[in-house]
């Protein structure tokens, strides 16, 4: 499983030489809050990806607050520019408090309020290589890390079959503001059946 964290952009408060204020757009520093918003794109609609597919339409899949809105101004015939609101492309990926199949957030149930706002990507061990491929494509091609990524965290479980143990596995990837990526892991091994007579110890 994957978990993502984001935080929006922010004001850079560090910058007050105004000369050193216009080699930089002040707005793009890393915000102090968590960002839940939907982004991204889904590859299945954007021709330059390998997911893409030409004979899908976005509003069999998505409601139009699951699209990208777009601003497009046209001149009419009397010489008039009219700006109208359309939904284009579908939006990839959506927080774990939102709910795809009623288009709204879940029940508060079902929403585990530690990730209400991070974006969770499941691989199942069971799919095939080329099934991992294209959801791997589709991760990569919809931009699914970006400029708002700020932590990301990546879980598995393995078993060994001859140790008779399972293996949970995870790693975190941390951006910070100067650009580096810190990283670390965790290894926990869970004995199975510890008081089988078989091992001889309990």
């Amino acid at each position: 499983m994957l978990t993502q964290i984001r935080r929006g952009n922010g004001q850079c408060d560090q910058v007050i030489n105004e000369e050193v204020q216009k080699f930089s757009r002040l707005d793009k520093c890393i915000g102090t809050r968590r960002d839940g918003t939907p982004y991204g794109l889904d590859p299945a609609f954007l021709p330059t990806s390998a997911e893409y597919d030409g004979k899908l339409a976005p509003e069999a899949f998505y409601v139009a607050g699951e699209r990208v809105q777009v601003n497009f101004t046209r001149q009419t015939a009397d010489g008039e520019r009219v700006t109208t609101q359309e939904a284009t492309n579908p939006i990839g990926f959506f927080p774990h408090q939102y709910d795809s199949l009623t288009h709204a957030d879940k029940e508060s149930g079902l929403i585990w309020e530690r990730d209400r706002d991070a974006f969770k990507q499941y691989f199942d061990e069971r799919v095939t290589a080329t099934r991992a491929r294209s959801m791997l494509n589709y991760l990569n091609d919809g931009r699914w890390i970006d400029d708002e990524t700020t932590n990301v965290e990546v879980e598995l479980v393995t078993f060994n079959a001859n140790l008779n143990r399972f293996t949970y596995v995870q790693f975190k990837f941390e951006w910070q503001a100067g650009g580096s990526i810190h990283w670390d892991y965790k290894l926990q091994a869970i004995a199975m059946d510890i008081y089988d007579v078989d091992w001889g110890t309990a």
